[in-house]
């Protein structure tokens, strides 16, 4: 009777130990969720400050009275105060804009491309980072190809929408996106798209007629993009790629060729 009843009272004490280790568990599990939110929210709120700051959007009125000559615009009346930019951060290259996946952001270049994956525009640490040009690309996008990084984000910040053209996004709904500088917005439309690996050729640099081929080949014969044309790219206009991870281990890669470069009289 006895080891009956210190049988029960291990078992009792041990059920009271498994719940209390439960509900330590689920406390931190809750905690590192709220913390998560709250470290999104926060750097979404930094980004959406910088974008208050230094972007300009126009109205249709304000549009309509800069003259018959700029009435219709082709490309979104923005206007980004580089110069306030690079006074902020001397690494900015310019600011990126795609109304059909909500990207408006500044994009910078560092010494290398380590140096903004974990770092915000105002230089402090933030799991979201910053948009950047690949290290090895010319500052002034002369290359043939050039390269620009941003995060998966689970909040759907940076390019965390991009993962949405490989399910119910369709891109034929808006293939443009924008490069503004400091005198000069660069139009780019998207003709192909793929998930690759980080190791992919296709983030080679572009050197000559022959690569450039190749690269534009490779990138169609893998794209899951369905343009509602077919690119024409034999005069090898200048390329950008856009990239960002793909559940972890893989990288969804947007190629657009520069269809027309912009001079709007700021």
């Amino acid at each position: 009777m006895a080891m009956d009843k210190n049988g029960k009272k291990k078992r009792k004490l041990f059920d009271i130990v498994f719940v209390l280790v439960a509900a330590g568990v689920l406390l931190i599990s809750v905690g590192k969720l709220v913390y998560t939110y709250w470290e999104y929210r926060s750097e979404d709120d930094a980004n959406k400050k910088i974008e208050a700051a230094y972007v300009t959007y126009e109205t249709e009125e304000q549009t309509e009275g800069q003259g018959a000559e700029n009435k219709y615009v082709e490309y979104p009346a923005i206007k980004v105060d580089m110069a306030a930019l690079k006074a902020a951060n001397p690494d900015t290259v310019g600011w990126i804009y795609w109304d059909l996946f909500d990207v408006s952001y500044p994009v910078v270049q560092g010494a290398d491309n380590d140096a903004y994956i974990r770092t915000s525009f105002s230089g402090e640490y933030a799991k979201s980072g910053t948009l950047f040009l690949d290290s090895g690309c010319a500052r002034d996008f002369s290359d043939w190809h050039s390269v620009i990084y941003g995060h998966d984000m689970k909040d759907k910040s940076m390019f965390g929408r991009f993962k949405e053209m490989h399910t119910d996004v369709d891109v034929n709904a808006d293939p443009y996106f924008y490069f503004y500088t400091e005198n000069k917005v660069y139009k780019y439309k998207v003709f192909a798209y793929a998930i690759v690996s980080p190791y992919d050729e296709l983030y080679c640099a572009i050197n000559s007629e022959q690569e450039y081929d190749s690269f534009v080949d490779r990138a169609l014969a893998i794209s899951t993009f369905s343009a509602l044309e077919e690119p024409d790219l034999s005069d090898r206009p200048r390329i950008m790629s856009l990239s960002t991870c793909y559940q972890h281990t893989k990288r969804t890669l947007v190629e657009g060729y520069l269809e027309k470069v912009y001079e709007p009289a700021w």
